[in-house]
């Protein structure tokens, strides 16, 4: 079975948080929180945003740390995040559209930053945005239905990029 040794992170998107502690009392939810993970000489520094009022002690919590993760359910934070030192900026809410074209990709989104950000990896300067189909499906009245796009579920690793 494969471990987290650094603990498994979650942020809030239309989640309940009191359901999902109680479904998984190891799955910490950060909630406009920022942490710093230490791996050997590493630091990591992972946040979890929440579009409302008070990210800033979140993006602080992790100004000093040597790569920055961080978790939003909605792409609209990237560019704000990257412009607080984001390497890594990960987020889902588009469902890749769920009903794509050929040359074109999604038709509708339903996010506030339209095609840019609606599946897949995108950069804002040094910053790597990484949108996930995710599994599921918008709530009604957005059709229930997917059209040449695959629901996902995403393994990214990351490496140190020079060995010490």
């Amino acid at each position: 079975m494969a471990r987290a040794p650094l603990g498994v992170f979650a942020c809030i998107g239309y989640d309940d948080p009191e359901l999902l502690n109680s479904a998984a009392p190891d799955l910490a939810v950060l909630n406009n929180e920022g942490r710093v993970l230490k791996h050997g000489p590493d630091r990591i520094g992972l946040c979890g945003l929440f579009p409302a009022k008070g990210r800033e002690a979140a993006y602080r919590a992790m100004s000093d740390s040597d790569f920055r993760v961080i978790m939003n359910h909605m792409p609209r934070l990237a560019e704000e995040s990257a412009a607080h030192g984001a390497d890594l900026y990960l987020c889902g809410h588009t469902h890749g559209g769920q009903v794509r074209l050929p040359f074109w990709g999604a038709i509708l989104t339903k996010s506030s930053t339209r095609k840019r950000f609606e599946a897949g990896v995108d950069r804002v300067g040094h910053t790597v945005v990484y949108t996930s189909r995710g599994l599921g499906l918008e709530p009604p009245p957005a059709p229930q239905i997917r059209f040449l796009c695959r629901p996902e579920i995403t393994l990214i690793t990351v490496r140190p990029t020079a060995q010490q």
